[in-house]
């Protein structure tokens, strides 16, 4: 049996395909939706709410979530012309960023 890597997972090529069909059928699935008027906007926010629920959902974990949620406001003041004043709780770099998404990547690895 032939394994291929994806995202650091060992899988068969078919698991691959399989994988890249699915992902591929629900876009389709979710642009009809827009299509149809099913689905009337998208969030502006769709991070934020994704990872709200995560707190909510592993609240023994809140404060993994809460600091990478801050860290995307500052991406966000960062990349939209820092034309306002942000609320960070904290200074920020690469290690800060790094550490708040890799400790979010685990407890995703493991729920």
């Amino acid at each position: 049996m032939n394994l291929t890597s994806l995202s650091d997972e060992e899988m068969t090529l078919e698991e691959v395909v399989q994988y890249y069909e699915t992902s591929q059928r629900s876009l389709f699935e979710f642009r009809e939706g827009i299509k149809r008027g099913a689905i009337q906007e998208i969030p502006d926010h769709l991070e934020v709410d994704i990872l709200e629920n995560w707190k909510a959902y592993r609240h023994d974990r809140k404060a993994v979530f809460s600091a990478l949620l801050s860290a995307l406001n500052y991406r966000h003041w960062m990349a939209h012309g820092r034309y306002w004043k942000p609320r960070l709780d904290r200074k920020y770099d690469f290690n800060t960023v790094y550490t708040a998404c890799y400790a979010v990547d685990e407890i995703l690895k493991t729920s």
